[in-house]
């Protein structure tokens, strides 16, 4: 069967148009198959590196001094309790 041709037009339709739309199916399917590929992952997450944190110890000294106070208030507190003589 040979291909016809549109009265108004003259554009060939029959068999030559449906290898045209096989055509275009084709071409639709495979950008279809490669876009679902490139964004089957999706975005990563940014990699952000951090320097490290040095933090240095106070020195042995001062850590007596954090007990100074207190023992300085707890002494205060027993001379102002003792009875007077």
């Amino acid at each position: 069967m040979g291909a016809r041709c549109h009265p108004l037009t003259k554009k060939v339709v029959g068999e030559n148009w449906r290898n045209v739309m096989k055509k275009i199916v084709v071409v639709a399917v495979a950008l279809v198959a490669v876009a679902s590929a490139a964004f089957a992952g999706g975005m990563a997450e940014p990699i952000m590196e951090m320097s490290p944190v040095v933090i240095e110890e106070a020195a042995a000294g001062s850590a007596g001094m954090g007990m100074l106070i207190p023992l300085i208030l707890i002494a205060l507190i027993a001379m102002a309790l003792m009875p007077s003589a």
